[in-house]
């Protein structure tokens, strides 16, 4: 027998799933974020060209571990990228200047460091890529803003904090999808190892089928021989019985991840709840004092996307009703629109665009996609018509603005593609796990029972034939004992579910007293009861009674037949 072939892990799959999206979503970033500064400044000094070169080598990496598909090069890949931002704060520590040598844009890179973090995030546990989230891309956030030249407190809470929630969903979605993929592998894991079990005991089985039919024709002439008063012919041991020495192992049971639904299971739980849309309404709000002011424009923007985040909270896996979720698009549109009026102040782009942008991507990912979409395409054609119209209080403001900072929607609706795409084979594996257990389980348990009948007959003829085999002379009572034992021993085989002790005794004392007893099942072999031959089959249960009456009363020289008819299917 063969192996059954391992099936490619399913944790491969994911990393691999991930360079892939990383290949698609960095890079628009790297594009964004180089254009600001053009090649003059990408080549314009040593840490802009150095870091730049990095950030390049790693998108590299990733999409040459996605062609290539080895496990142990994506993990490489991923990883580095998450060593090259790290890499590219401590250069700083060698010239502190070099993050303005573009001059007071603060650092050049900051606006894309959640890749790397996510990237990190689904090669290492949660502890670890909560930490590595919190120091990187806080470090980088606090360096831009300081290096930009803002130091009032509410500045750092509004940059720093904007950049931490705005990748927090994207790190914990990746950090909880990795263990719901560590569960799917662990669960076709098992799942494999049951069936390569289960078939072992299959071929188990046959061959004990065949030793037993073996072992009953020797047996059964030897008996008889016995029976003749011939000294027996030495029955073959190799035919005897030989319990298996190798456990089947424990049987497979379907792992799941801690949670008790798929809410919990994709990490959603953390994203829309009330603690993280509560930090996010502080950060957006600090977001627009720093940026605006408490102008009356810039309060109704905020409290628009406050209750579009509201409306998101949710305690259930899915997407939230049509209504709510149009509600949700219709809230997002507006609060632009109504941000367009909002005073300039010292920031040239609007703050209410990112937290826009946010909104639908979460949206996004509870599954409204339609409605995200729409409400986004509504915002940035309004903006394009008010300025057509000239009724913008600002000609610079446009559309496209908009649309630049929607590229995270982009980013959420791959990773609602991934989060789907895995959290569907989560069930299939626990089912497939579940029925290979069960097929492990029956497979033991006919081997039992075939070791056990095997057992059971060679205890009945051993005796008779080991007597037999030390005297000199076979006496009338050891041959009739070899016959009633040869009888027996032909039912054990051929009428299994008759073969319960209560009636194997009644029989054994009839055919003494002279009866010919015969015993007839009319199951097919498939009615045998697995644990046949050590207790009482349930198609004898009524009948039991009356055939140990009828062959206790039966008369030496009368013939008694027992049957048992088929097994009546459930109804």
């Amino acid at each position: 027998m063969t192996d059954l072939p391992a099936r490619a892990s399913v944790m491969t799959s994911f990393y691999r799933i991930s360079a892939l999206f990383l290949g698609v979503a960095w890079p628009l970033w790297l594009v964004l974020l180089a254009a600001r500064i053009g090649v003059d400044g990408i080549t314009g000094d040593w840490y802009t060209t150095t870091t730049f070169l990095l950030f390049l080598l790693a998108e590299v990496l990733v999409l040459a571990a996605a062609a290539v598909g080895h496990p142990g090069f994506l993990v490489f890949a991923l990883r580095f990228c998450g060593a090259v931002l790290v890499i590219a704060l401590l250069l700083l520590i060698i010239d502190p200047g070099a993050v303005n040598a573009q001059g007071p844009l603060g650092l050049w890179f900051a606006g894309m460091t959640g890749a790397p973090a996510v990237a990190v995030a689904v090669t290492v546990s949660r502890p670890v890529a909560g930490g590595f989230f919190l120091v990187t891309l806080g470090s980088a956030a606090l360096i831009d803003t300081l290096a930009a030249g803002h130091r009032d407190a509410v500045d750092i809470i509004a940059n720093v904090g904007f950049a931490l929630v705005n990748s927090f969903f994207f790190v914990a979605v990746a950090t909880t999808m990795r263990q719901v993929i560590y569960v799917v592998d662990a669960n076709r894991t098992a799942t494999d190892q049951a069936r390569q079990q289960a078939e072992k005991l299959r071929v188990r089985r046959v061959d004990l089928d065949a030793r037993t039919r073996r072992f009953h024709t020797e047996v059964l002439d030897a008996l008889g021989q016995v029976a003749r008063g011939v000294r027996p012919t030495p029955v073959d041991a190799d035919a005897g019985p030989d319990r298996s020495t190798s456990s089947p192992g424990p049987v497979p049971s379907a792992a799941a991840p801690a949670g008790a639904s798929l809410h919990h299971v994709t990490g959603f739980n953390r994203v829309f709840s009330w603690p993280y849309l509560l930090v996010l309404a502080v950060v957006l709000g600090a977001r627009m004092w720093s940026r605006v002011g408490a102008d009356a424009a810039g309060i109704v923007t905020w409290v628009l996307l406050c209750g579009a985040l509201a409306l998101l909270c949710t305690r259930t896996w899915g997407a939230p009703r049509r209504r709510r979720a149009a509600l949700v698009a219709t809230m997002l549109c507006t609060a632009v629109v109504v941000g367009l009026w909002q005073g300039t102040g010292h920031h040239v782009m609007h703050w209410e665009y990112n937290a826009a942008a946010l909104v639908a991507a979460l949206l996004v990912t509870c599954g409204r996609q339609k409605e995200a979409m729409v409400g986004l395409a509504a915002g940035i054609g309004l903006i394009a018509v008010i300025r057509q119209l000239d009724l913008s209080p600002d000609r610079h403001i446009t559309g496209a603005d908009m649309a630049v900072s929607s590229l995270i929607v982009i980013v959420a609706l791959l990773l609602r593609l991934i989060v789907e795409y895995f959290v569907r084979q989560l069930p299939e594996a626990q089912e497939e796990c579940r029925q290979a257990g069960r097929e492990l389980e029956d497979a033991a348990a006919q081997v039992t029972a075939r070791e056990d009948r095997l057992e059971l007959l060679a205890s009945m003829a051993d005796p008779v034939l080991d007597a037999a085999a030390r005297v000199p002379e076979i006496s009338p009572a050891l041959a009739r004992r070899a016959d009633l034992t040869r009888l027996q021993f032909n039912d054990m085989v051929t009428t299994p579910r008759l073969a319960v002790p209560a009636l194997r005794e009644a029989v054994w004392d009839a055919r003494a007293r002279g009866v010919t007893v015969e015993l007839v099942d009319e199951g097919e072999a498939a009615d045998v009861a697995v644990g046949a031959g050590s207790g009482t089959a349930d198609d004898l249960t009524d009948r039991l009674g009356d055939f140990l009456r009828t062959v206790d009363s039966a008369g030496p020289g009368s013939v008694v037949m027992l049957r048992l008819p088929p097994r009546q299917p459930p109804g």
